[in-house]
């Protein structure tokens, strides 16, 4: 399971990209019904890629972010279950043993 930070990242991003989509439908409707011009639509449109490119962008790292999280929980948790069976084992074991 993610951190909760990782968690409201990752849903503020997926929140920001709707939003932008959203605004993209809005624009292409403005233009078509003849309220912009092309340019003035091509360059918001530009602009609207370029902001959900950075926002795809920082999702992708987020995923390595929790990807990385992941793998560590796995490795601690192994860590532990190994400390546990030795300190077991060594709880059982006699002096001579126990060097």
């Amino acid at each position: 399971m993610l951190p909760q930070d990782l968690q409201a990242r990752r849903e503020q991003l997926r929140r920001g990209q709707r939003g932008l989509e959203r605004q993209v439908e809005r624009l292409t409707d403005t233009y078509l019904i003849g309220v912009m011009s092309l340019p003035e639509y091509q360059r918001r449109r530009q602009a609207a890629d370029e902001r959900m490119q950075g926002l795809r962008a920082q999702a992708a790292q987020l995923e390595a972010q929790a990807d990385r999280h992941a793998r560590l929980a796995g490795w601690a948790a192994s860590a532990a279950d190994f400390c546990r069976r030795i300190q077991a084992r060594l709880a059982d074991a006699d002096v001579t043993r126990r060097r």
